[in-house]
């Protein structure tokens, strides 16, 4: 399939696989991110289809090996899984996503070639890069991590646009700049050229200008609203994997948070928040920490959020029915008001897919078994926050979140055991996506983390405090909350769908022109050429 490229071409394909990999944590080489797509552009330019499509995989191959590779060791290390069933796995997740890099360049080369305008060229690459991103969202329960827009989650003024397009509408700038870039970097300056290569000089750099505009102006119009706040209090505990659920460490693990409570009551907080699962048992059901939550919280004087497992038992047989990875939320005397069960699990650490088929060979990474789907949508609320409550992974689901805010949250709280990737890059990539769901909904995100990241991010995406990793202590800050839904709250992913409708109405278009060409078999013969 690879016979008739030349080498050189493999190296720009590499290239960018490398790129974007830079862009994301924990390299941090957001800039990269503009130019990430133009060497892989380069080599799919004079290349039949089926080369454009495996260089395209190609490059997707490196790129998402690169940003998840501490996948597999957390496979083999807290799922006892076989090494080599865990990088299969981690294996067949790459060529996975790698299959919409390869689409996109098929599919981009096929309009090129049969399209000739240069700023439809640019356009159709922005809403295509969108169209497959929101397809990765949604298909096979979803994986939006390290969506190409999360790249710029440090760039502040021009990612405020979240709130109106989500992090799509970051994904299409940076797609659509990189292919201007390519255009206008051809080497043919004269004539008809020249005047159309300024006029995407000029549309693309005015669209940016408003872009980073917009975002200055929102940021500096609300920071002179008055509003009302309330003092959080976050609880990183720090406690290793291995002791979550061994019942020899359960008194040192509520030692722990019982010195960290004490330690914040100088505070008097108004609520404290503590991480997924840190709780060392069943609260419905195991007297003893009942008893033990029911006093540190009323010696605290505050209401507390806390995550932890939870049963359901049959009312007939009094059998455990289902289990549930949840977050309750405690009154100040120490009795339980309501709870969340988790929504969206992660495949393969919460639950197993197609257990009849894999049972044998896959556990779950946690210890506890598979856990059963929160049906939902629940707002923790108290007198002073109504708060929507999300449980690790279901942070990335930028459409569950809103769900929330919707229905009246008004602040956004992510409780999270990032334990299981270790010192790697992960959790950073993990807390990026939190700065896009504080933009998308313009509502602070308070975040407690086992062994981090824990921190808060305002509505603007801008990070106040943040706790390292692996480091056991508290963070306090006085959260706004919000008062105001913004366009992406209200209406959800329709530029996404908009991008998506206009990839059918210029794939036609593109489809018709090759048929004036080479008549109606020539679209079909060519996406099959030489496979």
């Amino acid at each position: 399939m690879f016979k008739t490229v030349k080498l050189g071409k493999f190296f720009f394909t590499i290239l960018s696989g490398c790129l974007l990999i830079l862009i994301f944590p924990n390299f941090n080489y957001s800039s990269f991110a503009w130019i990430s797509l133009i060497p892989l552009l380069i080599a799919v330019e004079k290349e039949n289809f089926s080369s454009v499509f495996y260089l395209g995989f190609l490059s997707g191959v490196i790129a998402y090996t690169g940003i998840l590779y501490w996948l597999g060791e957390t496979m083999i290390k807290y799922g006892q899984m076989p090494a080599i069933l865990s990088y299969l796995i981690l294996l067949a997740l790459v060529f996975y996503l790698a299959v919409y890099v390869g689409v996109f360049c098929l599919l981009y080369k096929f309009f090129v070639l049969h399209v000739s305008s240069r700023l439809l060229h640019i356009l159709f690459g922005g809403f295509l890069w969108v169209f497959l991103e929101l397809c990765r969202s949604c298909f096979f329960s979803g994986f939006p991590w390290a969506l190409l827009g999360y790249s710029q989650w440090k760039n502040t003024f021009l990612i405020q646009i979240a709130g109106i397009t989500g992090s799509y509408g970051v994904s299409f700038l940076i797609v659509i700049f990189n292919i201007a870039l390519l255009k206008i970097l051809d080497t043919q300056w004269r004539g008809e050229k020249l005047r159309k290569k300024i006029q995407i000089i000029i549309i693309v750099g005015m669209g940016l200008s408003v872009c980073y505009s917009y975002g200055y102006v929102v940021i500096r119009q609300a920071e002179k609203e008055d509003k009302s706040s309330v003092k959080v209090v976050v609880l990183q505990g720090n406690i290793p994997q291995k002791m979550k659920w061994d019942s020899a460490y359960k008194p040192q693990i509520m030692r722990v948070y019982t010195e960290l409570v004490k330690k914040t009551k100088s505070l008097n907080p108004q609520l404290i928040v503590w991480p997924e699962a840190a709780i060392p048992g069943y609260v419905n059901y195991e007297h003893d920490l009942s008893r033990w939550l029911e006093e540190l919280i009323k010696q605290s004087g505050c209401n507390h959020i806390i995550g932890g497992p939870d049963i359901k038992y049959s009312k007939k047989s009094f059998e455990k029915e289902r289990y549930y990875n949840s977050a309750f939320l405690f009154s100040s005397e120490g009795k339980i008001l309501n709870q969340h069960d988790k929504i969206h699990l992660v495949p393969f650490g919460e639950m197993v897919p197609l257990r009849w088929l894999f049972s044998k060979v896959i556990n779950v990474l946690n210890e506890i078994g598979d856990f059963d789907k929160g049906k939902e949508i629940r707002i923790l609320k108290l007198p002073e926050i109504d708060a929507g409550v999300f449980i690790c992974f279901e942070i990335i689901f930028p459409n569950l979140i809103r769900r929330f805010v919707n229905k009246g949250a008004k602040i956004i709280i992510n409780i999270t055991n990032d334990a299981w990737f270790g010192k790697t890059s992960a959790p950073y990539q993990h807390f990026s996506t939190c700065v896009f769901r504080a933009v998308e909904n313009r509502i602070y995100v308070v975040r407690a983390a086992n062994t981090g990241i824990s921190g808060f991010i305002d509505p603007f995406g801008r990070i106040k405090k943040t706790f390292p990793l692996f480091v056991k202590g508290y963070l306090h800050y006085d959260v706004f909350l919000s008062t105001k839904k913004t366009f992406y709250t209200k209406y959800g992913n329709v530029f996404a769908y908009g991008c998506s409708i206009m990839v059918v109405i210029l794939m036609a278009m593109a489809k018709r022109e090759a048929q004036k060409k080479k008549g109606t078999k020539y679209f079909f013969k060519n996406l099959v050429k030489k496979y």
